[in-house]
Order: structure tokens, then C-alpha cells, then sequence
């Protein structure tokens, strides 16, 4: 799952840490982290100290992607507001930025339904040369009115996406957009977006250079998958990413019949819920299909339960519930731990 891990490859670079003091940084071959430090629960190094060591390195200049793992607080409910300033206030150290990921933070550190994000629209206009731009955590999520010419990619990830942080994409003014990743996820946890927001999208009207187009994470995916796959976009796009949703072979079945899907490079239904035989149906119906990694459905007492791939622990009784309240309410410095020893004992699928 895509949160379970820190990113291991960022901008087509491998992915490090870069803790205080090192000797020497390498932007041309290596993207670096900057986060929080913890060991056993307490803070070894924070944010800041890591971040003001990355730019008195002496090739700082010359990196073109960074990768911003937790911000001091940040699992403990944080805003990002002081990791954002710095930011932007250091704009001028950092010309080469072209692509930025802000929240790397696995749900051993935080569950990315309990994340909370803050205004991060400065940072659109403090990097004029950023081409992809990615987020974590949709709660408090705030882009403001975007205004940018180069920016090419645009992702956020969430356990639920808000309707209004939706809104806010729609009406971003980005005219060399073609990559749009959203991760719709459980209404329970925020994620609101429904078919009628999501129609000027699917008219085509906006974002008209897109040519990839993710909806991405989606429960109860049925509800919207054939009007997505009929709608007008679909038929400029090369790529329509529809994984890590619910959809099973059932409610899968009427987009064979759907003409702009054969001429998509890649439609992308991993993660779902498809079986082996329906996989085959598309394939011979012309679809160029992806569904990796597909799910099997959970069953108890004769219901059949199926899910959005990312979103929270569902817990596999009442005691880790207990578990997780007493871990947010009194240990909290100790989250990190506490919640890695419950995912690892309690919980019958994590996210």
C-alpha cells in the first residue's frame, strides 16, 4: 500500500533521509527527506533542525525535487504552518525545485485519515518552476486560488477528499496541467466529493491539457464508474486510474461495453475487486487494462464487505478500539510506537 512505506523513489531518484550534520549531499542522484526524527517516541531530531542543515549544505542549490516527510508536530495533530514558512522563506536557496511531495508520513507514524494539512497555497507561488507537486492528508487541506504557468502534475492523497478542497482544484488556473491525481476515499472520513462535483471535471472543461486522470481510492466506486468512463474527458485522456477503489466483477461489467475505454492507453483498475475471468473479458473486449494486486472481497455472517484501499485501521474487535483511544487521548509522544504495535497486533487490515 502506498502509505505503509516512505517513499522509496521520488522524480525518477532514490529517496533519502538527510539527518543534521552529514557530510555531504548528492541533488543530482539522490531526492532527500526532511522530517521529524524520533527514536523510542521522542523527538531525536525535529524538522527544523534537519531542514536549516540541508541548506547550509553547499550544493543545495542544485536540487530540483525534495520530498518533506512529518513536520514538527505533525503526529500529534500539527499544522504544517511553520514547515510551509520555511518553505517559502527560502525560496531563493532552492531555484531549481521543480517537484515537491509534502506528507510523507506512513500510517505507522499517523493515519492519513487523522493528518491534518493547513495553507499551503504560498508555496505555488514561492516556486514559479514546479512542475508535479504531491500531498498527503486532506483534512484542512487549503490551496487557496492557484495561479501557476508550469505546473504539469498534481496529487492528493487522502483517506477522504472534502467536496471543498475539490472545489478548489476545479478552479485552480493551471494551463500546462496534464497529470491530476485525487484520492477520493470513505465519506467517513471526509471524503464528500460526489458525481454532480465531480461533473465539470468529467465535462472536459477544465485542464484541457490533461491526458491522465486519477479518481483514485474511491468507496462505493459503483456509484460513479460509468458516468466517469462515458464522460467526455475520457475520450482525450491516454490514461484513466480508477485503482485502489471497490469495484467488483459485477459493477464492472457495463464498462465493457463503453467505446472510449479501447482507446485509452491504460485503464487502471488495480486494487479492486475483479477476479481473473472478468480481467480476461476486458482483454479480449480491446480494453488495455491494469489490475494489479487484485482483492477478494471480506465476508462475516454472509455480508460481503468490500473497501477503499487507503483510509484508517478497521480494527478486528472492540479492544483495539479501546486501544487506539487510550493512544491518542494519553500517549500521544509515544503515537509512532503505539500505533506501529497495534497495526501490527490488533489490526485485520491496515491502511
Amino acid at each position: 500500500m502506498p502509505n505503509t512505506k516512505h517513499l522509496l523513489k521520488f522524480a525518477g531518484k532514490p529517496v533519502e533521509d538527510y539527518h543534521a550534520g552529514q557530510s555531504k549531499i548528492k541533488p543530482g542522484s539522490k531526492v532527500y527527506r526532511i522530517r521529524s526524527e524520533y527514536r523510542w517516541g521522542e523527538v531525536e531530531n525535529t524538522f527544523l533542525i534537519n531542514f536549516q542543515s540541508f541548506l547550509k549544505q553547499r550544493d543545495v542549490g542544485k536540487a530540483t525535487a525534495l520530498v518533506i516527510g512529518g513536520w514538527d508536530g505533525a503526529t500529534d495533530g500539527g499544522l504544517p504552518t511553520a514547515a510551509v514558512e520555511q518553505l517559502v522563506g527560502v525560496r531563493d536557496r532552492l531555484p531549481k525545485l521543480k517537484t515537491l511531495f509534502f506528507g510523507d508520513i506512513t500510517y505507522q507514524e499517523y493515519e492519513i485519515s487523522w493528518l491534518r494539512q493547513g495553507d499551503v497555497s504560498s508555496l505555488f507561488s514561492a516556486y514559479p518552476n514546479l512542475e508535479e507537486i504531491a500531498f498527503r492528508g486532506g483534512i484542512g487541506l487549503h490551496l487557496g486560488k492557484v495561479q501557476h504557468k508550469r505546473l504539469q502534475k498534481l496529487t492528493i492523497q487522502a483517506g477522504g477528499l472534502p467536496a471543498n478542497l475539490f472545489r478548489q482544484v476545479l478552479e485552480a488556473d493551471l494551463p500546462a496541467l496534464t497529470h491530476l491525481e485525487l484520492w477520493l476515499g470513505r465519506l467517513d472520513y471526509g471524503g464528500n466529493v460526489t458525481l454532480e462535483d465531480l461533473r465539470p471535471l468529467l465535462d472536459g472543461k477544465c485542464f484541457t491539457k490533461m491526458r491522465s486522470l486519477g479518481l483514485r481510492n474511491r468507496d462505493r466506486l459503483a456509484e460513479i464508474v460509468v458516468d466517469v468512463a462515458k464522460s467526455p474527458v475520457v475520450r482525450r485522456l491516454d490514461v484513466l486510474d480508477l485503482s485502489m477503489g471497490s469495484l467488483n466483477d459485477e459493477e464492472a461489467a457495463p464498462l465493457l461495453e463503453i467505446a472510449a475505454l479501447k482507446k485509452l492507453k491504460t485503464l487502471d483498475l488495480s486494487q479492486n475487486y475483479l477476479t481473473a475471468s472478468m480481467i480476461k473479458q476486458f482483454k479480449k473486449a480491446g480494453i488495455k487494462i491494469k489490475a494489479d494486486d487484485s482483492r477478494v472481497a471480506e465476508s462475516y455472517d454472509d455480508e460481503e464487505y468490500r473497501y477503499s484501499v487507503i483510509g484508517e485501521w478497521r480494527c478486528s474487535g472492540w479492544l483495539a478500539g479501546i486501544l487506539r483511544a487510550i493512544a491518542l487521548s494519553i500517549f500521544s509522544r509515544q503515537l509512532q510506537l503505539l500505533n506501529f504495535l497495534l497495526s501490527t497486533f490488533f489490526l485485520t487490515k491496515n491502511c
